[in-house]
């Protein structure tokens, strides 16, 4: 007995061969899958001649149809043709752009991925980090605080405002770099072939990003 899923068997007649060929369709999808051949194991116990066919077959033989391009389902009672979507590259335009967001996001990446100091101290370099420093440097001097405690990524430390204005300069010299990369490499693509985009390499060209404490 061949079976296919859990459609209750109907019968048919046997034409006078040993042998009788179904049509076998998907349970759930209801999608064509190939020829079923019924042999004697096949044939009804109780009508002499009568094949039991399997849940999920059919005698409807159906269409010709090209496997590449259209797909066959039973529906209704009734082969049904549908064509395959034909799914178009993208254009060299669309895969450009494409880079081109690549690098954006890689540029916001490095830019807030922090900075480490000659003195070992890792700082945070994302827009609220930034807005941080200059928040700092600013009260302290209306305050006239020579020094602060400062929570950098790596811990706590005491530093000097002339200190904080060198992480500040250090983050702007960063995010300046950060951009000039970006726009590197947006220029860069903007004169790329088709070719040329295949193998673009956007890692290139970065400041080097801070190793995070966190990691190790």
């Amino acid at each position: 007995m061949h079976m296919f899923g859990l459609a209750t068997s109907h019968s048919s007649r046997a034409s006078g061969s040993d042998m009788k060929t179904v049509y076998a369709f998907d349970y759930e999808t209801r999608r064509y899958i190939g020829p079923v051949e019924l042999d004697e194991s096949d044939l009804s116990p109780l009508e002499e001649g009568v094949y039991l066919l399997p849940g999920n077959t059919t005698e409807a033989v159906p269409p010709e149809l090209d496997l590449n391009t259209r797909r066959c389902f039973w529906r209704d009672g009734a082969w049904v043709l549908e064509a395959i979507p034909v799914i178009e590259p993208p254009t060299i335009e669309e895969r450009r752009a494409a880079l081109v967001a690549a690098v954006t996001d890689k540029r916001w990446e490095v830019e807030t991925g922090g900075i480490t100091l000659p003195t070992g101290t890792r700082v945070l370099t994302g827009k609220s980090d930034q807005n941080r420093i200059t928040s700092v440097i600013v009260n302290a001097e209306i305050a006239g605080i020579q020094s602060v405690d400062f929570k950098s990524d790596s811990g706590w430390v005491t530093l000097s405002i002339g200190e904080i204005k060198g992480i500040a300069a250090a983050t702007g010299a960063h995010v300046q770099a950060c951009f000039t990369a970006e726009r590197m490499h947006h220029e860069a693509i903007a004169a790329l072939d088709a070719a040329g985009i295949e193998t673009y390499d956007i890692n290139t060209g970065w400041p080097v990003a801070a190793p995070n404490p966190q990691e190790h």
